[in-house]
């Protein structure tokens, strides 16, 4: 794994976005949207409740009449429980043996890193979206 995937990775465990019992989103949603704005994404947040916002993030391609591409992700994991039955802490991206683990590696948050990195790669390379 590239060490800037990681580092994404590693940004978005870190959190607890647990939910239930939820409501606790907006600490990692304000990083989120730094990242994001750092990539020239024009960021509307709607708020649903205290602590709990939903980011949408446009980045307008050349052509307005192109087709247009949605990319979509959640940032909450569920429940830990009792982490005491967790062999490494769940919000610490552990890398052990080639395996990373952490609350939401699997569903969501290792598919936003993903998301998050390729659209850095595409910003660096200075490509846009046509629509």
């Amino acid at each position: 794994m590239d060490k800037r995937q990681f580092e994404i990775l590693d940004m978005l465990v870190k959190f607890n976005t647990e939910s239930p019992p939820g409501r606790n989103t907006d600490p990692l949603q304000d990083e989120i949207e730094t990242l994001l704005k750092q990539l020239d994404f024009s960021i509307q947040r709607e708020q649903l409740y205290d602590n709990d916002s939903v980011i949408v993030a446009t980045l307008k391609g050349h052509n307005p009449q192109a087709p247009k591409l949605i990319l979509n992700g959640h940032v909450d994991v569920a429940s830990v429980d009792d982490d005491q039955y967790w062999q490494y802490p769940p919000f610490k991206l552990t890398n052990k043996d080639e395996w990373l683990y952490g609350r939401g590696v699997s569903d969501m948050k290792g598919g936003m890193s993903s998301l998050f990195y390729v659209l850095e790669q595409l910003h660096q390379e200075g490509l846009r979206p046509e629509g």
